[in-house]
């Protein structure tokens, strides 16, 4: 699914890199600020660290944003066509009140979920301290399962609040039921994503060091990588309901119409 994720974004590359470009402008506008700001030292370590957390918040939020509006794309392409940037925007502007209902949703469940993780993460931290020392940190990473089942179980939401005409809540359950039973292969399509951004950011960080040049790098490739996880929701969403709901690619695309 990420390979097939990666062609359909190359094959719609211009009219989702506009879409792209257009709903992270203000992350893209902020992150210019800071640098110029920097370069021409007007700008607090404070401000600046503040800025950097609202760039990375900026990101997971209208993600979600961006993966509403690929799907209509994302359908067209499976289909053989290929849709415009204005049917794009369109069709992902019209459901965009839904679906920001649905992010809504999200973010307080992962608010409530990254807590709960902090907390089992630091009890099993200091309860294995006794025994391990230092090596209680390991354990202190269990406290990111629940945000990982949670991420798993959710992953489907925002294509089934652009698609269906569900609540947040129904989107949310939905989302769960049509997930239920691959959740590990969702699991290991999150963690790949993870590991190459990962990655990249190490091999961009060896060769630039922290210039502003590796900061742009970083956060276009990371505006990209977001891209192909909105497409690879949209296929998942597509390849799901195929299997589970027994229709095609021309059922799902109609609802569009």
């Amino acid at each position: 699914m990420i390979g097939q994720g990666f062609s359909v974004t190359i094959a719609n590359i211009v009219p989702f890199g506009i879409l792209s470009l257009i709903i992270y402008s203000p992350v893209l506008a902020l992150k210019i600020f800071q640098i110029l700001k920097l370069r021409d030292g007007t700008l607090t370590p404070q401000t600046s660290s503040a800025i950097d957390v609202g760039v990375q918040l900026g990101l997971f939020v209208l993600s979600f944003i961006l993966a509403a509006m690929v799907c209509f794309g994302t359908f067209e392409q499976l289909r053989g066509r290929h849709a415009s940037v204005g049917d794009s925007l369109r069709h992902g502007l019209s459901r965009l009140p839904r679906v920001l209902l649905v992010i809504l949703l999200e973010c307080i469940i992962f608010i409530g979920v990254i807590l709960l993780g902090v907390a089992i993460a630091m009890l099993i931290t200091m309860l294995a301290a006794v025994i391990l020392g230092p090596l209680a940190v390991v354990f202190g990473v269990l406290g990111a399962i629940p945000v990982m089942m949670v991420a798993c179980m959710l992953w489907l939401a925002i294509p089934v609040a652009a698609v269906e005409t569900l609540g947040p809540v129904a989107s949310i359950q939905r989302s769960m039921s049509l997930t239920s039973g691959c959740r590990w292969s969702i699991f290991a399509i999150l963690l790949m994503f993870f590991l190459v951004e990962f990655g990249a950011g190490i091999v961009v960080g060896l060769l630039f060091g922290a210039s502003s040049i590796s900061q742009l790098f970083a956060l276009g490739f990371g505006i990209f990588l977001g891209l192909v996880r909105a497409v690879a929701a949209a296929i998942g969403y597509h390849d799901l309901r195929i299997g589970k709901d027994g229709i095609d690619s021309a059922d799902l695309a109609k609802v569009f119409e």
